[in-house]
């Protein structure tokens, strides 16, 4: 069963229902030189159109101000409780179309990215991956193993990029020895 429910701060204007769709409400709206002029607009169900990166929008207008709110937000800050204040809304089966209530949870950035890794099998940035750095000469022998990226770049007196360059082509030669 959908609930509709007015979205915060959006009181009397616009609502929003646990199967993640989004309404205006039927209301005044003035316009005009000095809004002499108004008229009735009825309520709507609202077509949310998707961003670039995919995640759905609403346009609000209330007073005359525009505003851009993402679907997912709006029905998370309208439904799901937050008792930790955690600032992201995660879908949690990957899907950023389905804004349903039973797909959202409020997460931390971390645990969202966490998430994306896990459960939807993105590939971690590189410089995420922890991996220990093994420092060998150009005749074949381990001169160190170091247990990041950043304690290998302080010893050999150079930058975190170039370490993982010589890492990601195994041939780059970093000072008279290799890293792989």
């Amino acid at each position: 069963m959908e609930i509709w429910k007015d979205i915060p701060g959006y009181e009397g204007f616009y609502q929003a229902s646990t199967c993640g769709r989004i309404k205006s409400l039927k209301r005044e709206v003035r316009f005009g030189l000095k809004y002499q002029t108004s008229y009735i607009k009825p309520e709507k169900i609202m077509s949310p159109a998707p961003s670039q990166k995919g995640y759905y929008y609403a346009i609000f207008t209330v007073n005359g101000k525009v505003k851009h709110n993402s679907v997912h937000r709006l029905i998370a800050l309208t439904f799901i409780p937050n008792p930790e204040n955690k600032i992201e809304v995660n879908h949690k089966n990957g899907n950023k179309s389905d804004n349903n209530i039973g797909n959202l949870e409020w997460n931390t950035p971390s645990e969202n990215y966490r998430h994306s890794c896990d459960v939807l099998k993105r590939k971690p940035f590189v410089s995420d991956v922890k991996k220990e750095v093994v420092h060998i000469s150009l005749d074949g022998f381990v001169q160190n193993v170091f247990q990041s990226r950043t304690e290998a770049a302080k010893f050999l007196g150079i930058g975190i990029p170039a370490i993982t360059n010589a890492i990601k082509r195994k041939s780059i030669c970093v000072g008279n020895c290799y890293l792989r």
